[in-house]
C-alpha cells in the first residue's frame, strides 16, 4: 500500500524513498532535506537519512557539483558566477564547487556565452551602439558570465 505525503514515514522508509530518488538522478543534501521535509520526516530522522545517503554514496557533493555545472551551462546557458552562487546557496562546499567549475570545458563555455550574447543581440531594438553594448553587458552579467570574457564577444569590437 502506498503512503500519502501526509503519512508519517519511518526512518527506514524515508531512507528507501530518498535512495530511490538519488538513484534516478543527482541530488544534493539540500534537495533531499527539502523532500524529506515535504514528506513530514522529523529533523532527527532527516539527518540520519542524509548521513546514510552519504555513507551509501547516493549523495556525493563533487559528483553533484559537476553535473549541476555542466547542466546549467548547457541547458540554462549560465556562467560560472551564477552557477557558483546557486551551489553556495545549496550549501555545497567550496572545494566541490571549484571541482565542478573546473570540469567545464573553456571552449564550450565561450561558445555558450557567445551564442547567448548573439541571441540577445538579435532581440534588442536599441540603435545607439553604446546603450546596446551596456544592455548586452548587463544581460551577460545577469547570466553569470565574467565581464572580462564578455567584453571580447560584444559587437563593435
Amino acid at each position: 500500500m502506498r503512503r500519502g505525503v501526509s503519512s508519517l514515514l519511518t526512518c527506514d522508509e524515508s531512507f528507501e524513498r530518498a535512495a530511490r530518488l538519488c538513484a534516478g538522478s543527482e541530488h544534493c543534501a539540500w534537495d533531499i532535506r527539502h523532500k524529506l521535509s515535504q514528506w513530514g520526516v522529523t529533523k532527527t530522522d532527516t539527518e540520519t537519512v542524509i548521513a546514510r545517503l552519504y555513507d551509501g554514496n547516493y549523495i556525493d557533493d563533487d559528483r553533484y557539483a559537476r553535473a549541476y555545472c555542466l547542466d546549467r551551462l548547457r541547458f540554462s546557458h549560465w556562467g560560472r558566477i551564477k552557477i557558483a552562487a546557486m551551489l553556495r546557496g545549496m550549501g555545497i562546499a567550496e572545494s566541490s564547487i571549484q571541482y565542478g567549475l573546473a570540469q567545464i570545458d573553456r571552449q564550450e563555455y565561450l561558445e555558450v556565452m557567445e551564442h547567448a550574447i548573439a541571441q540577445k543581440d538579435r532581440t534588442l531594438n536599441e540603435t545607439d551602439p553604446c546603450k546596446r553594448r551596456m544592455k548586452l553587458m548587463r544581460f551577460a552579467a545577469s547570466r553569470g558570465f565574467e565581464l572580462g570574457d564578455v567584453h571580447n564577444f560584444l559587437p563593435g569590437d
